[in-house]
């Protein structure tokens, strides 16, 4: 059985494409990979920020969430780049500086990751049905097979 599971990620617009066909060692979504499959279930979130530091402020004052900045440890450039977000503890999701993408539109948004048994038969799913393909699927370490779509 793989180490990790096989997810989708639905985006809300291309800009997300530029992390996405990086290679970064990115951590397990649990804190180690169990290999399961959720279908239908959203398994991770991404804040993509226009304004970072005032985001990270406004979810630590809301719900106590706590940020580690990891963007160098990850090949994203800088730490500040993406930063893990914890929820009392358990890492719930990441956080990418919108202004270290090379875009100058405004895209802040929340993307989600959803488990799906096959990415490739989901993306053809999705094609047939008019969506979009910013990222083929891929292999991403310790994540399993991951595509960008709309």
């Amino acid at each position: 059985m793989r180490k990790s599971a096989t997810w989708l990620i639905g985006a809300c617009a291309a800009t997300f494409v530029g992390c996405a066909t990086l290679q970064p060692d990115l951590p397990s979504i649990t804190e180690a990979p169990t290999g399961s499959r959720l279908p239908g279930k959203i398994v991770w979130h991404d804040l993509i920020s226009d304004t970072p530091a005032e985001s990270q402020r406004f979810y630590h004052e809301l719900f106590g969430w706590e940020f580690q900045p990891v963007g160098a440890r990850l090949g994203f450039g800088d730490d500040s780049t993406y930063s893990l977000i914890r929820n009392k503890g358990r890492l719930i999701g990441g956080m990418v500086d919108a202004n270290k993408l090379g875009n100058d539109k405004k895209i802040s948004q929340w993307v989600v990751l959803m488990s799906v048994p096959d990415v490739d038969r989901a993306v053809d799913a999705l094609k047939a049905h008019g969506g979009r393909v910013f990222a083929p699927p891929t292999e991403l370490e310790r994540r399993g097979r991951i595509a960008v779509v709309e």
